[in-house]
């Protein structure tokens, strides 16, 4: 029993592993060089030190542009970004529950804009919404539960 039990995690091992490995191969993102027309993005947390939840850390971070990561380990709070439509995955963590995310938008050249994470409704308990950032003016470009 105890040979089979043994044979179980090592291939339990094994698979998360190669998991591990697998993840490493994801291409990483080329953001525009100097010169090249780009837009700004920025993710900001409104999650915690607001009394109502208690005052637990909030973490949030831009993970990949178009599938592909934007750090080996971690995440970013900005990113510059080619004019175009391109698709951002991020991340929230607040007092350990863990979720992420996606939006998509058409960014243009010379803009900046602003991931805004914030608590969620129901079972997802988290929202985001990508708006113009430091404008005064919110208009809401995607938004997203996660």
């Amino acid at each position: 029993m105890r040979v089979r039990s043994a044979g179980l995690l090592l291939a339990l091992a094994l698979a998360l592993a190669m998991a591990v490995t697998g993840c490493t191969g994801t291409a990483l993102y080329d953001p525009p060089g100097d010169g090249a027309p780009k837009a700004r993005l920025s993710i900001e947390t409104m999650l915690g030190g607001n009394g109502e939840h208690g005052d637990g850390q909030s973490t949030v971070a831009m993970l990949k542009v178009d599938g592909k990561r934007l750090a080996e380990t971690g995440g970013k709070q900005r990113v510059f970004l080619e004019p175009g439509e391109h698709s951002v995955a991020f991340s929230a963590d607040h007092q350990g529950t863990l979720r992420f995310g996606t939006l998509s938008h058409d960014f243009q050249a010379g803009a900046d804009y602003l991931i805004w994470v914030g608590e969620g409704e129901g079972d997802k308990p988290y929202s985001a919404v990508l708006v113009p950032a430091g404008s005064g003016v919110v208009n809401i470009y995607d938004e997203t539960l996660f």
